[in-house]
C-alpha cells in the first residue's frame, strides 16, 4: 500500500464519521432518555478525531508521492494541507469535548453534555467537508473551481488546470507556459 493510497483510505472516515456523529447526537437530543444513542455519537466523534489525526499524519508522505505527477494541482495541495491542519485540531478538541461532556453529563443529556458537542460537531462537519473539497481539487478537475471566478478550471493538453478567461475559454497559468 502506498502512502497516497493509505491517505485516501483514512481521509474519508473523519468526513463521514463527523457527519454521522452529528446526526446521532441530534437524535440523542430528541430522545434524551436514551443514553446509548448519546454514547454512540460521542464514540463516533472520538474515533473520527483519531482518524483525522491519522489522515493528517499520512498527508505529507502522500504529497511527496504525487506532487510531481501529471495533472496534480500543487496549489490545491497547499490549500488542502492548511485546511487539514485546522480541521484536525478542531476534530481532536471536539472528540475530547464530546467524551468529557458525556462523562460529566451524568444520566441526562443536558446543555453542556450534549447541546454544546452537537453544535460543535455541526461546525466540525463543515470543516471536514471544507477540507475534503480542497483535497478533491488536487486530482479531480470535475470538482475544481477557482476562488476568483467560481468557475470550473479546465485541464490543458498536459492535464494541468488553468483558469477561465473573460471570454470563457480556458487560459493557462504563466507558470505552466514555460
Amino acid at each position: 500500500m502506498t502512502p497516497a493510497h493509505l491517505h485516501l483510505i483514512l481521509n474519508h472516515f473523519p468526513i463521514v464519521g463527523t457527519l454521522l456523529g452529528t446526526i446521532i447526537l441530534a437524535l440523542a437530543l430528541v430522545r434524551r432518555a436514551d443514553r446509548g444513542i448519546w454514547l454512540a455519537g460521542t464514540v463516533l466523534l472520538a474515533i473520527s478525531a483519531g482518524a483525522a489525526g491519522a489522515a493528517n499524519l499520512t498527508g505529507e508522505p502522500a504529497e511527496e508521492q504525487i506532487e510531481d505527477m501529471q495533472g496534480v494541482n500543487e496549489d490545491a495541495i497547499g490549500v488542502h494541507e492548511d485546511r487539514a491542519d485546522i480541521a484536525t485540531v478542531y476534530a481532536v478538541i471536539l472528540g475530547i469535548g464530546a467524551v468529557a461532556g458525556y462523562v460529566i453529563g451524568g444520566k441526562r443529556a443536558g446543555v453542556m453534555g450534549l447541546v454544546v458537542p452537537l453544535a460543535a460537531s455541526v461546525v466540525g462537519s463543515g470543516l471536514m467537508a471544507w477540507t475534503g473539497a480542497a483535497g478533491g481539487e488536487i486530482r479531480h478537475p470535475e470538482v475544481l473551481t477557482t476562488a476568483a471566478t467560481g468557475s470550473a478550471a479546465e485541464p490543458n493538453e498536459r492535464g494541468e488546470r488553468g483558469e477561465r478567461g473573460e471570454n470563457g475559454e480556458a487560459e493557462e497559468n504563466e507558470a505552466n507556459e514555460h
